[in-house]
């Protein structure tokens, strides 16, 4: 009988002490570096969690699933792309959009998108990695104990199955690539934040149809995977690395230009 090897374990744990632990530390080094606020962090874990996981969350039960007419629609990998990006980038930037422009009207510095892109896309990868991390943990004691077909119904088995294959044949690296993939994804939920951010604080609202094209265009290679386009995961994490750089310069260079808004 086949089972999960202990370095696909070990992978799995490192993968999420790395995708959870990384925005914790960050917001522990911001806090201690700039004195970012608990306020922004919350409110951006209140936007993740109100905007994708239950509204977005409904959007999709009804297009993806209730609808038949847009259910076969949506079997074409491009409208799936253009609709699974476009829907990311509404929901989570307009979600961005409305808790600043209502709830941080005292806290529109730079630090404070540091602290609102951390609580999102840190509430992001506990929700990813936490809720899927027990799942495939639990998975793999099942598998190791040889109790996995007795603890499941036929409906049920086949429909872990996918799971249960990926755990026993799967190369250790995929478990961990999933946690290195939420550092990046974090980084650049931040450089959204802050592009959202200085829409609100400019008033200019053009930087926030930016972020929800920025947005698709970063959910897009994710969206081709799924699909069955692209066939390899190794080219959607090298452009999750670019963007994540990409990110990273954006954020330095936004703090002068928000001193200057300020001014």
């Amino acid at each position: 009988m086949k089972v999960v090897e202990t370095s696909a374990i070990a992978a799995q744990l490192a993968g999420m002490v790395l995708g959870i632990g990384t925005p914790a530390a960050l917001f522990i080094y911001f806090r201690k570096k700039y004195r970012i606020s608990w306020k922004p962090f919350l409110l951006g874990l209140l936007t993740f969690f109100l905007f994708v996981q239950v509204l977005e969350a409904a959007f999709h039960g009804y297009f993806l699933y209730a609808n038949e007419w847009t259910k076969e629609w949506l079997k074409n990998p491009w409208m799936y792309m253009l609709y699974g990006g476009l829907a990311a980038g509404i929901f989570e930037e307009t979600g961005r959009l409305v808790m600043m422009k209502f709830a941080l009207k005292s806290r529109r510095d730079w630090k404070d998108g540091l602290s609102f892109g951390l609580g999102h896309g840190g509430f992001e990868a506990l929700w990813i990695l936490g809720v899927n991390g027990v799942v495939l943990l639990s998975l793999s004691f099942f598998i190791n104990s040889g109790s996995f077909d007795s603890l499941t119904d036929g409906q049920l088995k086949e429909a872990l199955r996918p799971l249960r294959d990926q755990l026993v044949n799967g190369s250790p690296w995929l478990f961990l690539l999933a946690g290195l993939e939420r550092i990046g994804a974090v980084l650049v939920h931040i450089g959204l934040s802050l592009v959202v951010l200085y829409a609100v604080k400019s008033g200019q609202l053009k930087f926030y149809w930016f972020a929800v094209l920025l947005h698709a265009i970063f959910d897009f290679p994710a969206a081709l995977y799924q699909s069955g386009v692209i066939a390899d995961i190794w080219l959607v994490e090298i452009f999750v690395a670019g963007v994540a750089v990409l990110s990273v310069a954006w954020i330095i260079k936004a703090k002068p230009l928000f001193e200057r808004a300020e001014a």
